[in-house]
Formats: C-alpha cells, sequence, structure tokens
C-alpha cells in the first residue's frame, strides 16, 4: 500500500510541478540515417544522436545527459512538461524540464525561482520552505540550485532544482526525495552527480 502510494505521488508531483508556460523542442522520434541514428525535433529539425557525446542521451534538442551508467535509470515522462524522467531508488528520482525562452528574451534566474516556488504553492496549496538557493555553474553556465521542502497530502518531499539559462532556454535539472523533510549529503550528492552528467548545448 505505501509503495502504491509513493508511485502515485511520483508522478503526480511530476507531472504538477515546475513547467513554465512555452516547452522547447522535444524529441518527437528516431530513426536512421546512413546507417546512424538520427533524432526527429517537434520543429521539423534533426540531429545525429551520436552528436550529443558517447554516452550521452538527448533529452530535448539543448540538453542531453551522461549519467545513466551511474545507476539513473531512465523512466516514462509523466507529462508532456518533462523532457525527461530518471529513477535512482525507490525514493530518489530525477528529471528534466526545458523551455524555449532563455536570456535573449529577458529572463533571469530571479523571475524563473519565483515562478516555481508559486505554482508549486498554487498547485499544492502549500508554501515550499525554501531550505537553500546556491549559485553554481552547470555545464560552465551560470546556474542556481533551490532547495526546498513541500508536503503532499501530508508526505514530504525535498527537491532539488538547478536552474540554468541561456541565450535562448531555461533548463531545469530537478532531483526530487519522497519522505524527507531535510536536505541529506546523501540526497545533495546524488543531485550534484545527476547535475554534473547534464550537457547543455552552445547556445
Amino acid at each position: 500500500m505505501r509503495n502504491r502510494r509513493i508511485l502515485r505521488l511520483t508522478q503526480v508531483m511530476a507531472t504538477l510541478l515546475f513547467a513554465l508556460p512555452v516547452q522547447a523542442d522535444e524529441i518527437v522520434g528516431r530513426t536512421i540515417v546512413n546507417g546512424k541514428d538520427v533524432l526527429l525535433f517537434s520543429d521539423n529539425s534533426w540531429a545525429y544522436e551520436n552528436s550529443f557525446g558517447n554516452n550521452c542521451k538527448a533529452v530535448s534538442k539543448a540538453v542531453s545527459f551522461c549519467g545513466e551508467k551511474l545507476g539513473w535509470e531512465k523512466s516514462g515522462t509523466p507529462s508532456p512538461e518533462i523532457a525527461a524522467a530518471y529513477r535512482h531508488d525507490a525514493k530518489l528520482y530525477g528529471q528534466f524540464v526545458v523551455e524555449e525562452f532563455g536570456r535573449n528574451d529577458g529572463s533571469n534566474i530571479e523571475a524563473v525561482k519565483s515562478l516555481v516556488l508559486s505554482g508549486i504553492e498554487e498547485k499544492t496549496g502549500e508554501k515550499p520552505g525554501v531550505l537553500a538557493a546556491n549559485a553554481d555553474q552547470l555545464d560552465g553556465h551560470p546556474s542556481e540550485t533551490l532547495v526546498f521542502v513541500v508536503r503532499f497530502k501530508g508526505l514530504p518531499v525535498v527537491f532539488a532544482n538547478t536552474i540554468v539559462l541561456t541565450d535562448t532556454s531555461t533548463v531545469q535539472v530537478q532531483t526530487y526525495r519522497i519522505g524527507e523533510t531535510t536536505y541529506s549529503d546523501a540526497h545533495r550528492k546524488l543531485h550534484e552527480e545527476f547535475a554534473a552528467n547534464t550537457k547543455l548545448g552552445t547556445n
């Protein structure tokens, strides 16, 4: 019963959180051209899959993830807002939200943080408790990791959400741990690993 509750909570949390209004060019198909794997994007463009690097899998046109070899198992995406979702263990999950707006559109990390927190409050009915907000770098781009706890139907969930903007996109690299109220060292280490294995496009 508890495992079923956690699975349902995971699906609901991933679905209702974080997405901002404009979604990025997502992968809509794969094919083979001249013996090479090709990704097809929703904007009718394409790219060779190996252009994202060895051991890396495209998440969207702007993001790839290279951490599957480290125990991050790809899972089905619970909603169109989530570009890709991963499971590390029964309580720890990771996911990506990628939107087609960035610094060129006047966006900044503070605005995205505010939208994330107000969106969570609106959808859960509870103001998230911010545990930390730390400036960092993600694949050579300035980023900030926002850590917060929220209760969903009584069950606490701690989120670590690294936000990074390029000129043309906003990327949220998220991990969340179910049944916790603090940002543990284990969660921090796994979030850092998840983020370190995220690669951004050149824009």
